[in-house]
């Protein structure tokens, strides 16, 4: 049934764009190419209620938005170019998936009309001539907000693409054109009225289970909760923690010798932790990266934490899939998670010592769960009701029928933003220096 309400809703999007080509709006085709070059995606199969199969989030949102797009505009060519090869259980006839080096990507670049759309770590494979020869044909799709990676391309690329209102902001005067396009979001599942009951009704001497979800690389910050993993369990004895996500959705080897999944400086840095805190580990259970399995484990769950600092979120997809599933979240109120955390202010944290009083207020306080599972059910209804939007503003967008947005510097987001976006600027300039200060070093020398 998802997948038929998707569909239609693509439907009546092509229906808007048909009467807009007869207007006169717009009238030549959309040729799009994103590539891929996580190795998270090898052999996984997407189906058609578009949830995640278990890669990183910027694979996932790169595949879902090439595919609905080809299901929106059946006028349009969309191609994925991806090292590693995956399938979807609904294969457009006008969507290829191309097993190909991500290295050389502009070997599909036969067609003056395509579009192409790239993260940084991509652009960064390609020689610089080759991007700006394609100057106008080429947008940065950005994930991080304040990223202050992207301006290594501010002269060369004519666009970037901000997923977050905090992020547009931070990365306001980098390009030409900085576009706000906000990211596809699908609801996960029907399931989330069994997850409510399931949280709010249990008895207070019931086990009160904690998830942790996202990757486990520093920038998610999982060590900060296990730094005050101690306290919560002397504020609440029956906490259980269960930890979602691993090394592997950024193709970072998950071996070492504590039985974590990530990689081993990182484990050791965990382990360290253990020791100096005395952990007693039994009640943290790590699950690895998962598929729609994860579904079964959100159904048990009371509460969530994620990113406790907010680093490198412009979006979070995991934020808003707990949200899908009316699980409350304690997240940061900083970066890209302000702009939905700032509707739930009583679960947001400006630091990761506000943890464990969040978790302390969420254990005690049912009705307030019970208020926010609601809440977060409409902060994914939105969510998604964006999807035709965005498509069709992606679709003006590679057409060249869209300009620079204005700007408005009068709200907390925007000045923080604006704040982080000097911040960014200022590690840009100090990066390039100490580079240039060790190449000349190592001249001399």
């Amino acid at each position: 049934m998802q997948c038929v309400r998707y569909l239609l809703q693509a439907y009546s999007t092509r229906v808007t764009d048909i009467n807009n080509d007869r207007a006169g709006i717009l009238n030549n085709s959309m040729n799009i190419c994103i590539p891929i070059e996580s190795a998270a995606v090898k052999e996984k199969v997407f189906h058609e209620d578009f949830s995640n199969p278990g890669v990183g989030g910027i694979e996932y949102l790169s595949v879902i938005l090439a595919w609905y797009l080809a299901l929106t505009f059946k006028d349009s060519h969309i191609r994925i170019i991806t090292d590693y090869s995956f399938s979807l259980c609904i294969n457009p006839k006008n969507l290829e998936i191309i097993e190909h080096d991500t290295r050389r990507i502009f070997d599909f670049d036969s067609d003056a009309s395509q579009f192409w759309i790239l993260i940084e770590s991509i652009a960064r494979k390609q020689y610089p001539q080759e991007l700006k020869v394609r100057s106008n044909r080429i947008a940065i799709w950005s994930h991080h907000p304040s990223d202050w990676r992207v301006l290594a391309y501010n002269k060369i690329v004519d666009h970037l693409i901000s997923t977050g209102e905090y992020q547009h902001y931070s990365n306001f005067k980098y390009f030409k054109y900085n576009h706000l396009i906000n990211n596809l979001y699908f609801r996960q599942s029907a399931r989330n009225v069994d997850t409510r009951s399931t949280s709010v009704n249990k008895d207070k001497g019931d086990s009160f289970n904690i998830m942790f979800l996202g990757a486990l690389v520093p920038a998610k910050g999982f060590h900060h909760v296990l730094k005050f993993w101690n306290d919560i369990k002397k504020s609440i004895p029956n906490a259980y923690l269960h930890v979602i996500g691993g090394a592997s959705l950024y193709g970072l080897t998950e071996h070492n010798e504590v039985n974590i999944p990530c990689e081993d400086v990182y484990a050791r840095e965990l382990l360290k932790i253990v020791e100096q805190n005395n952990l007693d580990m039994k009640d943290i259970k790590f699950y690895g990266s998962l598929g729609i399995e994860r579904f079964e484990i959100y159904k048990i769950i009371d509460i969530a934490v994620i990113n406790p600092t907010g680093v490198s979120e412009s979006f979070s997809f995991n934020l808003h899939e707990c949200f899908d599933f009316g699980i409350p979240v304690i997240a940061s109120s900083d970066y890209g998670l302000n702009d939905t955390m700032k509707h739930l202010p009583q679960f947001t944290i400006c630091n990761p010592a506000d943890l464990v009083k969040k978790v302390v207020l969420a254990h005690n306080n049912r009705h307030l769960r019970s208020t926010y599972q609601i809440i977060s059910n409409s902060i994914a209804d939105r969510a998604q009701s964006r999807n035709a939007k965005t498509a069709m503003e992606w679709r003006m967008l590679t057409r060249g029928h869209i300009g620079s947005q204005s700007y408005q510097f009068n709200t907390y987001t925007r000045v923080k933003s604006l704040y982080r976006s000097y911040i960014g600027r200022f590690k840009f300039v100090i990066a390039k220096l100490i580079k240039f200060i060790f190449h000349s070093f190592s001249i001399n020398v």
